[in-house]
């Protein structure tokens, strides 16, 4: 897996990628637009590299479906999965925070 790795590493050189980059824009799109929009950008970049492995894998001639990255973009997809609902959760509770200030308003206008 080391030699496959390095592999796709010597690709992406060649594509001009560097992780550098991405931990950069992470660090930006954290301390500009917050914690959810980093942590999706995180989960993007996690499945997207991942599933460019795959493809690689089957590039090959490689079962990827016996290849321990099947495995993590099943991880990665639990995660997916687990931001979805807190970003719902998150949704939910705006809507509730709304509609008590709406009747707090009320209130506080028949008073």
């Amino acid at each position: 897996m080391e030699s496959e790795c390095a592999a796709v590493e010597a690709i992406l050189q060649q594509l001009g990628g560097d992780s550098g980059d991405a931990q950069a824009a992470v660090e930006e799109l954290r301390a500009t637009a917050g914690l959810h929009a980093a942590a999706k950008l995180q989960l993007a970049l996690a499945y997207s590299a991942n599933a460019l492995f795959f493809a690689y894998l089957r590039a090959q001639g490689v079962d990827p479906s016996t290849h321990p990255v099947q495995g993590e973009l099943e991880r990665i997809k639990g995660y997916v999965a687990k931001y979805k609902a807190a970003e719902a959760a998150a949704a939910v509770e705006a809507a509730k925070a709304s509609a008590n200030s709406g009747a707090a308003d009320a209130f506080l206008s028949s008073a």
